[in-house]
């Protein structure tokens, strides 16, 4: 098995291949999920990044997560301003820590794409992993069974769109 966070001797986790389907079919069904998650890990031939060749590998998270805002407030230039991170909840337990947490380094970026799915023209926004992901498994009141992962916005990659497309 691979580096993987489910066990198989609970029963939540025998059912994972089950719940992804009726997420799959309700959440397709009824277009209650906003927004396609996919995790770019972009890899330089240059051994830095930003030197050399960039080869990119794309995850589409399958079924597609619940995307959440946790939203704290700051006062900015023009005064009030949202503030704070994306919770990402429903993540299949079938991906493995490695596979929804990208290990990173000098010539490797991570970072998950928020592609707008429902017509509206939504900005395509970009993050990274802030802490690391939990498994859940429903076994607290409020829990769901998936990965809970936090994101933090970075800035937009411009290039990652083109490269990733051609």
């Amino acid at each position: 098995m691979k580096n993987s966070a489910m066990d198989r001797s609970r029963f939540s986790d025998r059912m994972v291949g089950v719940v992804d389907r009726i997420r799959r079919r309700i959440h397709n069904a009824l277009g209650t999920r906003p927004w396609r998650v996919e995790i770019v890990t972009r890899s330089w031939s240059g051994g830095d990044r930003g030197i050399g060749t960039p080869k990119d590998q794309v995850l589409v998270l399958d079924p597609v997560p619940c995307v959440e805002r946790v939203t704290r407030s700051r006062q900015g230039p023009a005064g009030s301003e949202a503030e704070g991170e994306l919770v990402l909840t429903e993540v299949s337990l079938r991906y493995t820590q490695d596979e929804v947490a990208p290990p990173a380094n000098r010539y490797t970026e991570v970072v998950y794409r928020l592609i707008e799915n429902l017509g509206t023209n939504q900005k395509t926004t970009y993050h990274a992993v802030n802490g690391a992901p939990i498994p859940q498994r429903g076994d607290k009141a409020g829990d769901k069974i998936g990965w809970y992962i936090r994101l933090k916005e970075v800035p937009d990659l411009g290039k990652y769109d083109e490269v990733a497309q051609s």
